[in-house]
């Protein structure tokens, strides 16, 4: 390495560390292709999470119908047993 470096030799030392105009434009392309990629990738995944939201969807509309019966039936129930406890109560002395 020379002692007294001119301006110009550190400019030309600079100069051979950059890329090139052209290897840029490489990675340019290289990045274009990739976020391409990343969202067509992340485009699946959206229609994939939307198929899981509509049957999720499906599930809760089931267990809310399950919910429903089940409320309905044990309110039948109930009622018919204190029907019956009634009707007993009629029979035993106070």
């Amino acid at each position: 390495m020379k002692k007294n470096m001119t301006v110009d030799d550190l400019a030309v030392m600079i100069a051979k560390t950059l890329p090139t105009k052209d290897k840029m434009e490489g990675v340019k392309d290289e990045m274009r292709i990739g976020f391409r990629e990343v969202n067509r990738r992340l485009g699946k995944i959206e229609l994939r999470l939307e198929a899981l939201e509509e049957r999720m969807d499906e599930v809760e509309r089931r267990l809310d119908k399950i919910e429903y019966s089940l409320i309905s039936q044990q309110t039948k129930r109930i009622e018919r047993l204190e029907s019956e406890l009634n009707r007993v109560k009629k029979f035993l002395p106070a």
